[in-house]
């Protein structure tokens, strides 16, 4: 959770749902479940926490809460719903070019650094390169432009994509 309390699993699904593809790069996911004993769930989730997706102990996606709803049911006592989408979704969400960040201009810049560059301000920490090119690149956003839009025209000239790994950091390069 975002205020630092400890860590919470939820194990008892009623159903969920992950939607994943290489070609769209905001993962999805949903989960509905029968809520854990003690305080009420909603006083334990909020809109923004950090969700790990794990099955079999093998974690396969990281994301952040969109949306939660508790609701009481006759036979499960308290029901909760989850909805959120991995961290690419703070690219799509947050402006290149904001009150806080001037436009990015770099004729020369390397995928790490361009990358790395529109990372400011997000929940990403770690980038990984998959068969990048390592030469320099022109970098620039544009007014109105998400930080999505951004890096996809910044890597398709590159002939890359940018898909998030299980463990939360962004993978660039060629799949």
């Amino acid at each position: 959770p975002l205020d630092g309390s400890p860590n919470i699993t939820l194990d008892r699904f009623l159903s969920y749902g992950f939607s994943s593809s290489i070609l769209i790069p905001v993962d999805t996911f949903n989960f509905n479940f029968v809520s854990p004993d003690g305080p009420p769930l909603n006083e334990l989730i909020k809109e923004g926490d950090i969700c790990v997706l794990t099955a079999n102990n093998v974690q396969l996606a990281q994301g952040i809460i969109d949306q939660t709803e508790v609701e009481t049911d006759a036979n499960f006592g308290e029901k909760a719903a989850l909805s959120g989408r991995d961290l690419m979704a703070q690219l799509e969400d947050q402006d290149a070019i904001s009150l806080d960040s001037k436009p990015l201009f770099a004729q020369k810049i390397s995928v790490r650094n361009g990358v790395a560059s529109l990372l400011r301000d997000t929940r990403i920490t770690q980038i990984e390169l998959r068969n990048a090119p390592s030469a320099s690149y022109l970098l620039a956003t544009e007014p109105g432009e998400n930080k999505l839009a951004a890096l996809q025209r910044f890597l398709e000239p590159l002939n890359c994509l940018a898909w998030m790994g299980p463990d939360g950091r962004i993978v660039v390069g060629k799949p």
